[in-house]
């Protein structure tokens, strides 16, 4: 029984050293290239039909994707405020009316996000 133990935490030590990406990482495909992102460097998602626009304030990537599939997968603090925008909640520079700044890139709120007030509700605790 010892000996099954002992296998089965060498096993678990094996496979977290197998992975030594973040948690907040992931690989994206653009053109030939694997790209590794992180979550918390993405200051917003841009839909274009079939590709997605991802911006850091280091690089921009086109991943063809549909935005639908990062909506589905995008961690918490991100916040989708239009058809075409996600935004990191982290870096927003301001609200101003029906529009949001991240990244020194004006982003509107759209209508059915803004009466849904689901992007406020989830900055409400950062209110002061």
């Amino acid at each position: 029984m010892q000996a099954v133990q002992k296998a089965r935490i060498a096993l678990e030590t094996e496979a977290n050293k197998a992975d030594p990406t973040p948690a907040d990482a992931f690989f994206v495909k653009s053109g030939k290239k694997m790209l590794q992102l992180h979550w918390s460097d993405i200051g917003y998602l841009e839909g274009m039909k079939e590709y997605v626009l991802l911006v850091s304030p280091t690089a921009k990537t086109i991943v063809y994707k549909r935005m639908k599939e990062f909506a589905a997968l995008h961690p918490t603090g991100f916040a989708r405020v239009h058809k075409s925008y996600i935004i990191n909640t982290r870096l927003i520079q301001k609200i101003e009316d029906n529009h949001i700044y991240v990244l020194d890139k004006v982003i509107p709120i759209g209508k059915k996000y803004r009466d849904a007030d689901a992007f406020l509700q989830k900055l409400q605790n950062r209110f002061i």
